[in-house]
């Protein structure tokens, strides 16, 4: 009409949201998810409350993750993050083995926090009721250590794939503290516990290898 300012109205989004939103709502999700197994346990979890928590609708929920136990895992996966990536960066940068191991002791012991154990010590007490369940976070594990494996069958450290997955995932649990951190010890010192780690797997490859 003649004297009056139109006003374009902005276009309706359609569509997948992007990207970003997507990681956002996914990072929302994770955190109430794992704020819900941490306070209730596995059982006591649910996945509705777990929707209302992250501000998400329970239909989207349901249909991003299918199942509880399936959420679970992704928040166990969740908690190392970007490890494997990590590990292989330290093993491209190269360096005798000792310096390459070292980095790969400091990497797995900085991913080790409270929040990633308690996550852990709820899928061993789940070991009877779901055994898939620790199955497939066995399988994530060997996955996100498989560069290491590698890296120790190159360097001769392992004669078999096997055998490199089998001392891959030693030198990681030995890294982060295994029994001790497990059952909530106290932290150790860094350095020393670096240092006892490296010198304890060294000492039982270096035959193999020429540091």
């Amino acid at each position: 009409m003649t004297g009056m300012t139109s006003q374009r109205k902005t276009p309706l989004r359609r569509g997948r949201p992007p990207m970003e939103d997507a990681e956002v709502r996914e990072r929302r999700l994770l955190n109430a998810a794992r704020e819900e197994f941490l306070t209730k346990g596995f059982e006591g979890a649910n996945l509705d409350r777990i929707a209302q928590r992250s501000g998400i609708s329970k239909m989207t929920v349901y249909r991003q993750v299918g199942s509880k136990v399936a959420l679970f895992r992704k928040v166990s996966m969740d908690a190392v993050g970007s490890l494997r990536a990590d590990y292989q960066a330290a093993i491209d940068e190269g360096g005798p083995p000792e310096k390459v191991l070292r980095a790969i002791i400091r990497l797995s012991k900085e991913r080790s926090n409270p929040s990633s154990y308690a996550i852990l010590r709820l899928t061993i007490s789940q070991f009877y009721n779901f055994p898939e369940m620790i199955e497939a976070t066995l399988q994530d594990t060997i996955e996100i250590n498989e560069p290491v494996a590698d890296y120790l069958l190159q360097i001769g450290a392992a004669a078999t794939k096997e055998e490199a997955t089998r001392r891959g995932l030693i030198l990681q649990s030995m890294s982060v503290g295994g029994f001790l951190k497990l059952i909530g010890s106290e932290e150790p010192n860094s350095q020393s516990w670096e240092d006892d780690v490296l010198a304890l797997f060294l000492g039982g490859i270096s035959p193999r290898i020429a540091r």
